[in-house]
């Protein structure tokens, strides 16, 4: 037979367990509670609008396209640069991309748009839309339009080809 006395310790220990509560009495009973988070400083780059399709490059006639890279921030973040690297098939100082066959056609990535296209967007370049900038908010993008270039004649065989770059963004 269970002990009376063991019933009312296990049911005060329960109670206690659970903080400050409201004591029996009259309706209606009212207790504060404490809401809280911490809000980080983040920025996200949208992929999509980083991606940059030649689409049918024809030899006699060199290809420029331009793309609209974004970023979102939490209000007040700053960043500071943003940078490339130099993609999975660099060589002889350019950046390529490659059929998978062993096959390479240069290309070339810019801070600006394509009718000022001047400084190659390499190495520790950055844009001005992307230095030391204030977001204002999460839902404002930041960013501006660039460019990417082929050069007329490159003697490469037909086929697709591709390269992937990676994107750093510093802030604080």
């Amino acid at each position: 037979m269970l002990d009376p006395r063991a019933a009312v310790l296990a049911s005060a220990a329960m109670f206690s367990s659970l903080g400050a509560f409201a004591v029996a009495g009259t309706s209606p009973q009212s207790v504060m509670s404490t809401v809280a988070a911490t809000v980080l400083d983040d920025c996200r780059v949208d992929a999509l609008v980083w991606n940059v399709s030649f689409g049918t490059y024809q030899m006699a006639v060199p290809a420029a396209v331009a793309f609209a890279p974004t970023l979102h921030c939490t209000k007040s973040v700053i960043i500071s640069s943003v940078t490339l690297d130099n993609g999975l098939n660099y060589l002889a100082s350019s950046r390529n991309m490659s059929d998978g066959a062993g096959h390479s056609l240069p290309y070339a990535l810019y801070t600006n748009d394509c009718a000022s296209a001047a400084t190659l967007w390499a190495g520790a370049a950055t844009p001005a839309a992307f230095q030391n900038v204030t977001s204002t908010s999460v839902l404002t993008a930041i960013g501006g339009t660039k460019c990417a270039k082929i050069a007329a004649g490159i003697n490469v065989p037909s086929g697709s080809y591709a390269d992937t770059v990676t994107i750093t963004v510093n802030f604080t």
